[in-house]
């Protein structure tokens, strides 16, 4: 049983109890609330008399309705707000004033209760309150537990504010390092756009426009089949009896991202000895899944040897580039173009969530050969926007570590923070 006052996603976390000094309280006690309703009107257009109409993915992308009823709950940036219905209940927002939206409840801290300090303890239980919903093809928040939820906190609101400011500090580095991730990923998109699309500048002055590709004119034409084997990956559940098998590390389709490979959960199989070397990853083959949404079709990178010896699952594609011809770290850099993924999207078998890529089409993708001193010009220009966003995803997934670790410490009062100055 969680202690009583504990916070229910940390308590867990730390063995001590809160401080002596904090006080119990009903969350109830902390803040007012109300839902959001249905508008009679709605418009993608702002007009003089029409006001945003709030929706969690407006938060989410930056792009609102608007109403012109002015009878709908409103709130402010400042309010507390969290997703009342779906797969994201539970979600604490805040920043942007209108009408509250019908998925959309309102908390509005009481006097005695600072706002970023409300804001961020409400934050802090998203895996309680996503999880702790009630409903069923549709989840809903259970607001009837979360009023019942005791806490111990600070009682004077300037220790609360203190927490706020350092928190809301955090906030604001990684919202700064996540523009600088945005504008980073931006210029390696332009940046690839311009490369494959006119070379490098200024060398090229005739082009040929083809119906997948601009090109310059001067660049050979191939289909993939022409300058590379394309083999599916490994299938389990054969019968290896009587075999000498030996375990290798197994990739999966949940293993090969845009771009790279993420190796925090890798599978290990057994496989024939014999058939160990025709299965195996080698450095500079090029990874790629043949099936996924529009934007995650053909994702994938170039293995750099990064778990020897390793295999592949059925569901992907090994491509192995001919030496000397195109070389991989360009192809997987291709393989990251729009132009690339509109090729695949326009071939794919498509059902109803899903596209998938057989290989004969995979085969036939056109690749526009520039020569090989081209060619490792264009990898050392788009190497460096890559290693710039890699640094900066690095930024980020350090700040999200530091935030994770400040909810812990400070609204538990495992670290405690007296007094600061208020910050403008």
């Amino acid at each position: 049983m969680r202690p009583s006052g504990a916070h229910p996603v940390y308590w867990r976390t730390f063995t001590h109890s809160q401080p002596d000094d904090w006080v119990l309280r009903a969350f109830r006690d902390l803040a007012d609330n109300f839902k959001g309703k249905l508008p009679d009107d709605l418009s993608p257009v702002l007009t003089p008399e029409s006001i945003p109409y709030l929706l969690v993915e407006g938060f989410e992308k930056g792009e609102w309705s608007f109403t012109c009823n002015k009878t709908l709950p409103y709130v402010f940036e400042t309010d507390c707000i969290i997703v009342a219905d779906g797969s994201r209940s539970g979600l604490a927002l805040r920043g942007k004033a209108g009408a509250l939206g019908s998925t959309l409840l309102c908390y509005r801290p009481k006097e005695e209760v600072d706002p970023d300090f409300f804001f961020y303890l409400l934050q802090s239980f998203y895996a309680f309150t996503n999880t702790a919903t009630i409903g069923g093809a549709v989840p809903h928040l259970d607001t009837r537990l979360l009023d019942k939820l005791q806490l111990h906190i600070p009682p004077l609101i300037e220790e609360q504010a203190s927490i706020g400011i350092i928190l809301k500090a955090a906030d604001n580095a990684l919202a700064a390092a996540e523009a600088k991730l945005t504008a980073a990923k931006r210029l390696k998109t332009a940046l690839m756009q311009q490369l494959f699309t006119r070379g490098i500048p200024g060398r090229h002055k005739e082009f040929i426009q083809t119906k997948w590709f601009y090109t310059p004119a001067s660049w050979i034409t191939r289909q993939l089949r022409q300058i590379a084997k394309v083999e599916s990956g490994f299938t389990m559940g054969r019968d290896l009896s009587g075999h000498e098998l030996v375990e290798v590390a197994y990739l999966t389709v949940v293993n090969v991202q845009e771009g790279g490979f993420d190796l925090s959960n890798v599978e290990r199989v057994e496989v024939k000895q014999s058939e160990l070397d025709r299965l195996l990853v080698g450095a500079g083959d090029i990874l790629m899944t043949e099936g996924g949404d529009r934007d995650k079709l053909g994702r994938g990178g170039m293995w750099r040897g990064e778990i020897q010896p390793c295999v592949y699952q059925n569901h992907i594609f090994r491509v192995r580039l001919a030496p000397d011809t195109y070389k991989p770290e360009l192809f997987h850099f291709l393989l990251q173009t729009w132009q690339a993924k509109n090729y695949f999207f326009a071939h794919a078998k498509q059902t109803s969530n899903l596209c998938t890529i057989n290989s004969r089409e995979l085969k036939r993708f056109p690749v526009f050969e520039p020569s090989v001193a081209e060619q490792e010009q264009m990898i050392e220009l788009l190497s460096a926007a890559d290693a710039q966003v890699a640094s900066v995803k690095s930024e980020v997934q350090a700040l999200h570590r530091l935030k994770r670790s400040l909810l812990q410490n400070l609204l538990t009062g495992k670290v405690r923070v007296k007094s600061l100055d208020v910050m403008p």
